[in-house]
């Protein structure tokens, strides 16, 4: 028996996929043995398979009988996705990528990076360029949120970090 073929008889596709039978869920197979919706029946016979103009009481979309599957297709949830999604204060904020040093008197893009990063958490600070001392105080209640050792609303690659993580 050769090493991509299934005790079943089926093919398997060699790298362990799935055959294409398997992935569209039709058999190219014919088989010999009677179908079990018309007796005396066989698979080679015109008409043979269920749904056909000769056997109109099937329908090939209505489920097997005694099945007790819905009648009327499901509606599929949209979003399946259990992965959490990315905070606002990374996916937002992009003025600065660095983390350089910025405090108080400072303006541009750092600053900015970092105004937006707090603002989005929470932190009610303008978002204007400008290193004032309502940024210092918004830094210095983040260092203090975070347990980091140093608060004195000094951003510094420590507290760059804490901004972008996603706690």
């Amino acid at each position: 028996m050769p090493a991509a073929s299934r005790q079943d008889g089926a093919d398997a596709a060699p790298d362990g996929g799935s055959s294409d039978s398997e992935v569209s869920g039709k058999d190219d197979r014919t088989s010999v043995d009677a179908d079990p919706t018309r007796p005396g029946a066989k698979a080679s016979d015109p008409g043979a398979g269920k749904g056909t103009a000769d056997d109109p009481h099937t329908d090939p979309s209505a489920p097997a009988a005694g099945s007790d599957a819905p009648t009327e297709p499901s509606q599929e949830p949209t979003d399946t996705s259990t992965e959490p999604s990315t905070p606002a204060w990374l996916t937002d904020c992009t003025y600065y990528y660095g983390n350089g040093r910025t405090r108080l008197g400072d303006s541009g893009d750092r600053v900015l990076q970092a105004q937006c990063m707090l603002s989005k958490r929470g932190y009610g600070v303008d978002v204007d360029g400008e290193f004032d001392a309502d940024t210092e105080a918004a830094v210095q209640s983040f260092q203090q949120d975070k347990g980091l050792l140093v608060a004195d609303g000094v951003v510094r690659p420590r507290v760059w970090k804490a901004l972008r993580s996603t706690e």
